[in-house]
């Protein structure tokens, strides 16, 4: 109260603009409720309303409840989209169909050699979300990652060193923890996920798995 006493008092939608957005939805739902436009003798509806708080960080809204198609659209600004789960669903069985028709030497590459993007040629509800959302993604030079071998790289070599360097303690660190020159972050990644290999078939998993 100090703080805003201090500014001069401005309006909550200026000094607190995610509480005065989670106030919105609360004050719609109370609105909502009274006027009979939601049902009062579904527990779950509350719940379900209060997925809406993490709409303002999201460039797209999925869900499979129609309450969330109800209104999320109320709530959504124009560089946003609401999503219906089953129409995503769909859109991803389209891509996968597609690239499902690779050959099984161009497959067992791993998925992300041959399909970091959704298809450019025809008609893809995928494509069409990126297109809102990640505007010149077609335009993007693609990367044969098959043709450029890093295990053996300069590159991969740093990144082992970093990455086997010793852990120090809290008080060894001598340089700003918010102003590092490099960062290391270790990630599993499983060798198959369903029907598809993520990392080429070949790789030897137990001697790369760190890398």
């Amino acid at each position: 109260m100090k703080r805003w006493s201090i500014l001069n008092c401005p309006p909550l939608v200026e000094y607190a603009p995610y509480a005065a957005y989670v106030l919105t939805v609360e004050i719609f739902l109370q609105i909502a409720l009274s006027a009979h436009l939601i049902s009062s003798e579904r527990p779950s509806n509350r719940v379900d309303i209060a997925y809406l708080f993490y709409l303002p960080f999201c460039m797209m809204f999925v869900s499979y409840d129609r309450l969330h198609r109800k209104c999320a659209p109320l709530f959504l600004r124009k560089n946003q989209s609401f999503i219906w789960g089953q129409d995503l669903k769909e859109g991803l069985c389209q891509v996968d169909g597609h690239y499902s028709k690779r050959p099984d030497s161009v497959k067992e590459r791993g998925v992300m050699s041959f399909a970091g993007a959704p298809p450019k040629d025809g008609n893809f509800y995928v494509a069409q979300l990126w297109d809102r959302h990640l505007p010149g993604w077609r335009g993007r030079k693609e990367i044969d990652l098959s043709d450029k071998p890093l295990r053996n790289s300069k590159l991969a070599e740093e990144v082992i060193r970093m990455a086997d360097a010793p852990t120090i303690s809290p008080n060894e660190i001598d340089f700003d923890p918010s102003d590092t020159d490099s960062l290391t972050l270790k990630r599993l990644v499983r060798k198959n996920k369903g029907s598809w290999y993520q990392v080429p078939k070949d790789i030897d998993v137990k001697a790369n798995h760190e890398t």
